[in-house]
């Protein structure tokens, strides 16, 4: 079982529809916030919504365009991989407080018995390492689905 295109909707690699746009901050050091925009937007395959924030400059340049092709385009990479069953934004902060933008990846069983979920930073969500993160989960979760008690 793998996630699935949803319907006809015909979208392709790094389309997206944005869906909202608020104002924010940015906060990009001690003491330095800069006036911001939160996107939402929707990838255009397996319409999965995400959000990300940019700084006012970048977004009265176009910038966010940029992005959030970049962002449903890893998106839709993730979506492919054999064994994702799921995919959903989320918030966390870092070690500095921060917010930061991820995905929570939910790897299945072909019968979907089985699942178990990660968090990987929207940033990288479709770069080698996170692609290998799904096989990794996968075989874990297969791992202890299939041991046995002696």
């Amino acid at each position: 079982m793998a996630l699935e295109p949803v319907g006809d909707s015909g979208g392709v690699g790094g389309a997206y529809k944005i869906l909202y746009q608020r104002p924010d901050i940015l906060i990009v050091g001690v003491n330095n916030v800069q006036d911001a925009v939160t996107v939402t937007a929707q990838d255009a395959v397996y319409h999965v919504v995400f959000s990300f924030t940019r700084s006012k400059a970048s977004w009265e340049g176009g910038l966010v365009q940029v992005a959030a092709a970049f962002y449903a385009g890893m998106i839709q990479t993730m979506a492919e991989q054999p064994h994702v069953v799921g995919l959903t934004y989320t918030q966390d902060t870092n070690a500095s407080g921060n917010l930061v933008d991820q995905i929570a990846v939910t790897v299945g069983s072909d019968d979907g018995t089985q699942e178990s979920t990660f968090v990987w930073p929207l940033e990288t969500i479709g770069e080698m390492a996170a692609l290998n993160k799904v096989s990794d989960e996968f075989s874990k979760l297969m791992a202890v689905a299939n041991s046995t008690g002696a």
